[in-house]
């Protein structure tokens, strides 16, 4: 297993998952704007990308993305941390390699849930 440009250790994948592993960031930024969300980046203080999504509903989103997959990640993906909140502000889901809140199973915080998730995946990479 090797270790990503972030630090984290990726994880390891047959070849015809490992085809295409890499997912730039301006690749993802794209996707998300494609389906219509609103999006942004910001730098946190310790040199960390954050992505910043708005969904048509009012519903926000903070992501931690990697270019690779990551053991860390949901579902050994790409998105290590993930907060979706509500159009009040209100937490919905979140993800700190770990579920505190899981994600609904209908309504706007499940289809910004599924995009972001989705996005994130190269074409072949299944779901987990």
């Amino acid at each position: 297993m090797g270790t990503n440009r972030t630090g984290n250790r990726a994880v390891s994948r047959s070849s015809s998952e490992t085809s295409g592993a890499v997912l730039s960031l301006a690749d993802y930024l794209q996707r998300l704007k494609a389906v219509g969300l609103k999006v942004r980046v910001k730098r946190s203080a310790l040199e960390n990308e954050w992505i910043l999504a708005e969904h048509s509903s009012g519903f926000k989103a903070q992501v931690r993305f990697y270019e690779e997959p990551s053991e860390f990640g949901i579902d050994e993906g790409r998105i290590s941390k993930l907060w979706i909140a509500d159009e009040n502000d209100k937490p919905v889901v979140e993800y700190d390699r770990g579920w505190s809140i899981v994600p609904p199973r209908s309504g706007p915080a499940k289809e910004l849930y599924d995009s972001l998730r989705a996005l994130a995946r190269e074409p072949g990479e299944g779901n987990k």
